[in-house]
């Protein structure tokens, strides 16, 4: 009498495989066993045929194609306001009119917003308004000339808030305000915040008056 195929091993090697590919046909090539053979065993063992179904169901919930699917709607939802954490709680007290206690389960749902990180993920992280401009440009939307005009305006706001940060921490040297700070103001703010003495003791002051 012929050894028969169906065994453990040869069943679990076609299940992986249909779980991996949600296909019978690969079931049957990687169990080394014929079509025909295949679904007399679907239609014989009850147990081959619920894990053949387990597996399909496995494949359709893993498939990449599938988890694509599942995050887009997800993203979709917390984008239009769908998305909601839900909490419950109980409350208790006495009826005023009745005199019994009473307990109540209170549901309350809070739209979650999108995170950021979602958004950046998705549409890409903000373009620096130059290199926008720059890349609008080299497109043929925007003109050469807005490219210099855009520079030249973000220079002179760096240079502002240059002058600004130089002013809040002035030179004690030289307490006209200007854009940097000399070398020396610069070693003696690095040495003051690690706790570090400075070469020259001069450099920077006990206190520094935050309002000048």
């Amino acid at each position: 009498m012929a050894k028969s195929k169906y065994t453990p091993d040869r069943v679990q090697t076609i299940i992986d495989a249909i779980a991996q590919t949600g296909a019978d046909r690969a079931g049957w090539q990687a169990g080394k066993i014929s079509e025909d053979t295949f679904y007399d065993w679907v239609k014989r063992y009850s147990e081959f045929s619920e894990s053949v179904s387990r597996a399909k169901d496995e494949y359709r919930d893993t498939c990449p194609g599938t988890l694509v699917r599942q995050a887009r709607k997800a993203f979709a939802d917390y984008l239009f306001g769908r998305m909601e954490r839900v909490t419950y709680t109980k409350e208790t007290g006495i009826n005023a009119r009745t005199g019994e206690p009473y307990e109540k389960e209170i549901t309350q749902r809070v739209p979650v917003g999108v995170p950021k990180w979602a958004i950046e993920r998705v549409l890409g992280k903000p373009l620096d308004i130059l290199e926008a401009v720059s890349t609008l440009s080299e497109a043929g939307v925007l003109p050469r000339w807005l490219v210099q005009a855009v520079s030249d305006e973000v220079g002179n706001a760096r240079e502002g808030i240059t002058e600004v940060f130089a002013g809040v921490i002035p030179d004690r040297d030289n307490r006209r305000v200007r854009p940097g700070l000399s070398e020396e103001t610069a070693a003696a703010i690095r040495a003051h915040l690690l706790g570090i003495q400075p070469t020259d003791a001069t450099a920077l002051p006990t206190t520094v008056d935050l309002r000048q």
